[in-house]
Formats: C-alpha cells, structure tokens, sequence
C-alpha cells in the first residue's frame, strides 16, 4: 500500500537535502574565494528556499521532522560568500562544516525513518487493511452469535431432560406427579387438624 501523504513528504526532504548540499557547494566556493556577483546572488536565492522549505517541512511533518537547529543558524550566520572567505579557516569555516555535516546526518536519519515507514506500508495489502477494518464489527457479531448459540444449547438441553422425566412410557407424567402430591399435601392437612 502507498500513503500519497509520506511519499509526498519524502519527495519534499529529498528535494530539501539536494538543496542542502548545494549550500555546502557554495560554501566551498566561498572559501575558495571565488564568488562571482551571479554566484552571490545564485547563493541568496538559496538561502532563502532554504529557510522557507525548512519552514514548510517543519510545520508539515510537526514532531516527526527533527532537523537539527545548527541548520538555520547556519543559514542565518553565513550572510554571504564573500564574508565565508574572510572566516578564520581554523575555528570558523571548519565549525560550519561540522555544523553543515551534523545537519546533513540528522536530515538523512529522518529520511531512512520514512523510508522504512514506506518499506512497512509497502507490506501492507489493502485487503489486509479492510479485513482489519471489519474485524472489530466481526468480532461483535461472533460474540452475539456465540451467546445465542449458548441460549439455545441450553434450551435444547433443558427440553432433552425434561422430556425424558415428564412424558415417557411407564413413567407418570410431570402433571400426574404434581396432582398426587398436592393430593398428599391436601390429605397431610386434613388428618393434622
């Protein structure tokens, strides 16, 4: 079975960490100091889809989509190429990398959750999941269907006995035997007082 709603998620965070690597490569660029004025601009356009796709799947996925937060203060922090050149290489542009790495991780884990959400629904037969649907209402119907037949066991039962005490050859029926004993009881009384 195929949910359009978490392929579409998938879809969107694949396009997301493409991007995301496109931000690592102006990077690399940056430090380079090779940025050209239709690189800067290029790079800010990036930014920018960066920072509103993050917003998009953020409020999308809500808790399922843990991004990891050095992400966007990558993006805010790295105002442009020229200025990623000037960071000290050392303590700067190597703590972006890392941060950058950390973020491409952590993106690429809630990926292979999805995808192994895919890889279960995938399982799934959509048979399977309409039987599942009507188990419950079966169930009800069985237990229903269970009870009456217990009724009924049980009647059958009680009619089997009483029929074999109450109406046999050479036995005196449940009426007979009522009428003599109320006899005797009538009898018992009028001989006591």
């Amino acid at each position: 079975m195929r949910d359009r709603k978490l392929e579409e998620r998938i879809k969107l965070l694949k396009e997301f960490i493409n991007e995301w690597v496109k931000f690592r490569s102006f990077l690399k660029i940056g430090v380079a100091g090779k940025a050209s004025p239709e690189r800067e601009e290029e790079f800010m356009k990036l930014k920018s889809l960066i920072a509103r796709k993050y917003q998009y799947l953020t409020s999308l996925m809500g808790e399922s989509f843990s991004a990891d937060e050095k992400l966007m203060n990558i993006v805010s922090r790295v105002t442009s190429l020229k200025q990623v050149a000037e960071i000290a290489p050392e303590v700067g542009q190597r703590g972006i990398e890392d941060e950058w790495h950390s973020s491409f991780i952590r993106l690429n884990g809630n990926l292979g959750e999805m995808e192994g959400e895919r890889a279960k629904l995938a399982k799934v037969s959509r048979i399977g999941i309409a039987l599942s649907r009507m188990c419950p209402p079966m169930g009800r119907f069985l237990k229903s269907l269970g009870k009456a037949v217990l009724i009924f066991l049980t009647i059958a039962v009680i009619l089997f006995v009483g029929s074999y005490f109450l109406d046999r050859e050479g036995r005196e029926t449940f009426s007979d035997w009522t009428r003599d004993r109320a006899t005797d009881v009538s009898d018992f009384f009028r001989q006591t007082f």
